[in-house]
Parts: structure tokens; sequence; C-alpha cells
């Protein structure tokens, strides 16, 4: 019988940080305001949702799900740009066939209105055989990518979904965040519990308990 259980399973998240405002900024080059604040949907009067915002219009409080009108209120001398789902779902399906030379397991949405767009996972199981170490393999990653989508990912390297996130959440872009095999537990236990839910109520709950940090929850 074999003396070693399966390898553990490693995944590698790219995170590219308000990817819909990098692809709109990249994609109207020297048109894109710089003298105010930018936010990403439609027209304020419009029915819809804001799908992203640059830093100006966020440190007003606009966020990405609250209604354009809303956004308006906050922002009112903000220039509202109206969205190229398209073009954004071009540019990360352009990604996934450069991904896809490196590794069939892939994983993420192509729809911009997703929150989880500009996350993307690739299976990192064995690559080293193929690729070199996960310090290479990221290298390789990001100069595949480079012409293909706007600004360096910010690498995370960990034993589960979970974990990867947070890993890339906390990396610099184009430098790798990787978790030693079977350390997810050591990684997390530090970082802020708030980090386990985007819900007001979970956070205040797990605050309230004294619940501030990952390990002791």
């Amino acid at each position: 019988p074999p003396l070693h259980g399966p390898r553990p399973m490693r995944l590698l998240h790219l995170y590219w940080p308000h990817l819909p405002i990098r692809l709109a900024r990249h994609r109207l080059s020297a048109s894109f305001p710089t003298d105010r604040p930018v936010v990403l949907g439609g027209q304020p009067w419009m029915d819809g949702l804001v799908i992203d915002a640059d830093p100006a219009a966020r440190a007003l409080g606009v966020r990405r799900g609250i209604p354009l009108g809303s956004a308006h209120r906050l922002a009112p001398d903000a220039a509202f740009l109206d969205p190229e789902p398209d073009a954004d779902m071009a540019a990360v399906e352009a990604a996934f066939e450069a991904l896809a030379r490196f590794s069939p397991g892939l994983a993420g949405t192509t729809d911009p209105t997703d929150p989880a767009f500009g996350l993307i996972e690739l299976q990192a199981d064995g690559l080293d055989r193929l690729w070199g170490p996960d310090a290479v393999l990221v290298g390789r990653l990001v100069e595949a990518l480079a012409s293909i989508l706007p600004g360096a990912p910010r690498p995370g390297i960990a034993g589960t979904r979970f974990a990867a996130t947070v890993a890339a959440g906390h990396a610099e872009p184009g430098v790798a965040r990787i978790v030693p095999a079977g350390g997810d537990a050591a990684f997390l236990a530090p970082l802020p519990s708030s980090l386990l839910s985007p819900d007001p109520d979970v956070r205040a709950r797990l605050a309230r308990f004294g619940l501030r940090r990952i390990g002791a929850v």
C-alpha cells in the first residue's frame, strides 16, 4: 500500500480589484475623466445599479450595488459612465483562454455585474512539474496576462478556496502570497473575523461574542 495519502489540493487565485473601472479606464484611455470622481453603471437618472467606482467616488461613499440615483446624491459632481459589458466579458474570456494553456481547472465569472468579477481561480495541483515552483508559475501567468487585462493581478495560493481568496486580497500586484501546504488555519488565525462574512449582522454578532480573530472562531 502507498505510504502517503493524496496530495493536498492547491488553488491559485488571481485578483484584480475593481476590474470593471480598470477596464473602463484602459478602454477610454486619454478620455477617462481624471478631474472628478467616476461612477460606472450608467447615468444617474437610469434605473440601474453602480457596477464600480474609482477611489475618489468610493471615498464619498459610493459602493458597488447601490442605485445610481443614490450614487449621484453622494457624488453629485461625478462623471457617470455607461458600462460596456460585452467588451468587459470579452476581455475576461481572453484571460481564461490564456490561462487554459497552463491549467484546465479554471473557475470565475465573466459577468461584470457579479461581485466576483475580477477573481479567477486556477487549480495548481501538479503544475510545478510543468511550469516550475509556485513563484515561477505566477511570473509566467502574470506575463501571459499582461497584454490582456490592465494591471498585474494579486496572486494568492492556498489549500482552500477561502484561504486562497484571502491570500490574494493580501498580496501585492504580481507577487504571490503563498500559504504553505497545510498552513491555511495558521495563516487565517490572526486575521479579522469580519473577513468571514460581509453581512453586518454576522460581523456584529461575532464582535459581541468577542470573536475578533478567525482563530477564535
